[in-house]
């Protein structure tokens, strides 16, 4: 019996206790490489899902700057610019959404920042910057994002943010280089006598419907050395289009692009009545007709304010003074048109025919939560006005401000303001196109929104 209790187990008995040790050593593997496997999975997902928010973040910042820095177009000492700079840079960037477009974008009136230079990330401001900042920075965050396998780590949650910055920079330039989109289907004809426009100079145009070079002639004529030009309505996709055309381009429903230097496919059309109601919006003034135009859309400018003004008003700006400044000034009160339908006004309307402005004139309120920069606009120099119908050549893009609205009158004459070359770093007039030409008053194109960071 001693023997029998002694011997050792057979073959048979080691190898089974031998199998099972090794079943048990493959379970243990098994079971750290599935858990090794879940949390990389894991990993791989909660990652994904943060990367995912980081693109989304991106382009609500990079919306956000692009729509803050097309506002910036103010001189120092005008108030209001950066205000309405964050407003465009939150609007555009809070039609973005987060997290898988599920969760909305957190953008704070101080995820808005400005700066003067391009400077390092600290330097921009989101109070105290200067009015004339030209480079507007955005801070876009989510909201706050829960991870599925992070958590196991210790990684609850995690907030996320991108940041852009932009700044208005001069279009591509030149035939076939991509252009900008000028704000009206507007061309300004060469001063008259040569020579090129100064700022501060101004340019009419009889609103009659037959397109005549005498339409020329005669309003330069009536204000002598008080006007250096004139300008035509031009039609961008000659010999299509039409007052049809220039009416849609002038309320904002459509747009060209692709205008820039040595552009030739435009042509003359003459400054048409039929245009008038859309003109007229832009100083937030709308009629009752087929056309239908209101504040949403055919939005007008931050003020309806008009040029000349009559004599004893203050300020008083006569025909060919520069308006600018009070322009400016009247854009941070919101001051609505002064002489609708001939009421007693500040507003002198100058030239010949009915002198009174028919529509309703939006009040200072609306030009508030719905105005923008509706009349300063970047339009082409071209290279002659013959008459309608003529096809013209851009020699360059230049910015101008549009002074006061059409009368009834089938004759009354409009004005505007040169305010310099569209692609000068100061120039209050901004477009859209593509980004790529070379500042210096002339060499570029107009200043287009555009990404620098």
């Amino acid at each position: 019996m001693n023997d029998a209790m002694n011997r050792s187990p057979g073959p048979h008995l080691g190898r089974v206790r031998c199998g099972a040790r090794q079943r048990g050593a493959v379970a243990l593997i098994v079971g750290f490489s599935l858990v090794a496997l879940v949390g990389a999975a894991g990993l791989a997902v909660d990652l994904a899902r943060l990367y995912t928010n980081k693109s989304e973040l991106q382009s609500a910042a990079d919306a956000c700057a692009l729509a803050a820095s097309a506002e910036l177009t103010c001189p120092a000492g005008i108030a209001g610019c950066l205000t309405n700079a964050r407003q465009a840079g939150k609007f555009a960037a809070l039609k973005n959404k987060s997290d898988f477009q599920a969760a909305a974008v957190v953008i704070a009136d101080a995820d808005v920042r400005f700066s003067a230079n391009f400077v390092p990330n600290a330097n921009y401001l989101a109070a105290g910057a200067p009015a004339d900042s030209r480079y507007g920075m955005c801070i876009a965050r989510s909201s706050s994002i829960g991870t599925w396998f992070l958590g196991v780590l210790g990684i609850a949650s995690n907030l996320v943010t991108a940041q852009a910055v932009a700044s208005l920079q001069p279009s591509a330039s030149g035939a076939g280089a991509g252009g900008a989109c000028p704000g009206a289907p507007i061309g300004a004809c060469p001063p008259a006598g040569g020579g090129a426009y100064a700022i501060g100079d101004w340019v009419v145009a009889n609103a009659t419907g037959s397109g005549t070079a005498t339409d020329l002639a005669g309003p330069k004529g009536i204000y002598g050395a008080a006007i250096k030009g004139t300008f035509r309505w031009v039609d961008w996709d000659y010999p299509g289009g039409g007052a049809n055309e220039v009416r849609d381009r002038l309320a904002g429903t459509t747009t060209t692009c692709g205008i820039s230097r040595g552009s030739t496919n435009i042509a003359e059309e003459g400054v048409k009545q039929g245009a008038k109601d859309a003109w007229n919006s832009r100083f937030g003034i709308y009629g009752n007709g087929v056309n239908g135009y209101n504040v949403n859309n055919a939005p007008p400018d931050r003020t309806g304010y008009s040029y000349p003004t009559k004599v004893g008003s203050v300020p008083y700006i006569p025909v060919g003074s520069s308006a600018y400044a009070d322009f400016r000034a009247r854009q941070s009160s919101f001051a609505p048109f002064q002489g609708q339908n001939g009421v007693a006004g500040t507003y002198d309307s100058q030239g010949p025919g009915n002198p009174q402005v028919g529509g309703q004139a939006s009040t200072s309120a609306e030009h508030q939560s719905h105005g923008t920069n509706r009349r300063l606009i970047a339009i082409p120099i071209v290279n002659g006005c013959a008459g309608a119908g003529s096809p013209v050549t851009v020699v360059s893009m230049a910015c101008f401000l549009m002074l006061n609205p059409m009368a009834n009158g089938s004759n009354g004459d409009v004005f505007m303001e040169y305010r310099g070359a569209a692609d000068a770093p100061n120039s209050p007039c901004s477009s859209g196109g593509a980004p790529g030409g070379g500042a210096g008053g002339g060499g570029g194109g107009a200043l287009v929104p555009t990404l620098v960071q």
